[in-house]
C-alpha cells in the first residue's frame, strides 16, 4: 500500500512540473532538477484519486532543500520565485492576492493565492510556505469551490508544529 501511495505522490509532483512546462525543454529540465531537492511529506485527497466527483480538495505537504539558494530567507522570498517560474509556464496563472501572513500551528506561513484552469474547471490553489531548518516547507491546498476551502482550512488549523 505505502508502494502505491509514494509512485501516486511522486507522479502527481512530475506531473504537475509536466504541466507548467509544456514543450519548453530548459523548463522541464530545471523541473527535474527541482524535483531531486523536494521531499513529499503528505498528499491528502477528500476522495480518492479518479473517484466520480466533480471537485476533489486536496492538501500537499513538500519540503525543498534550500541548500543551492542561500537568499531565500522566508515563505516570501520563495514565492518570490514561485511567483516568476508560473509566470514564465505555459498555464495562464492569475494572482488572485498580494502574498500575506498566516498562522498554521503556531508558525508564520506566508501564502501565495492563485488560480489556473484544468480540464475545464477553475482551480484555486493557496500555497503556505516558511523556511525550516533549511528547507521550505510548503502547504499547497488546491480546490474548485468555498466548501472546499473551508473543509481545507479546517484541516490546516489542526496542524501542531
Amino acid at each position: 500500500m505505502e508502494h502505491t501511495a509514494k509512485k501516486i505522490r511522486s507522479k502527481i509532483l512530475k506531473t504537475g512540473g509536466k504541466v507548467l512546462a509544456g514543450k519548453d525543454k530548459n523548463m522541464n529540465a530545471m523541473m527535474d532538477v527541482s524535483l531531486l531537492r523536494v521531499v513529499n511529506l503528505l498528499t491528502v485527497f477528500k476522495h480518492a484519486i479518479g473517484s466520480p466527483v466533480k471537485s476533489n480538495p486536496h492538501i500537499l505537504l513538500i519540503a525543498e532543500k534550500m541548500s543551492h539558494a542561500p537568499g531565500i530567507k522566508s515563505g516570501k522570498d520563495y514565492h518570490f520565485h514561485t511567483k516568476r517560474l508560473l509566470q514564465g509556464s505555459r498555464v495562464k496563472v492569475t494572482f488572485t492576492k498580494d502574498i500575506y501572513t498566516q498562522k498554521i500551528g503556531g508558525r508564520n506561513f506566508d501564502v501565495l493565492t492563485f488560480n489556473f484552469i484544468a480540464a475545464g474547471q477553475t482551480i484555486k490553489t493557496r500555497q503556505y510556505a516558511t523556511i525550516l531548518k533549511g528547507y521550505a516547507l510548503i502547504f499547497s491546498i488546491s480546490l474548485t469551490d468555498d466548501k472546499g476551502l473551508s473543509e481545507l482550512m479546517s484541516v490546516l488549523n489542526t496542524v501542531k508544529m
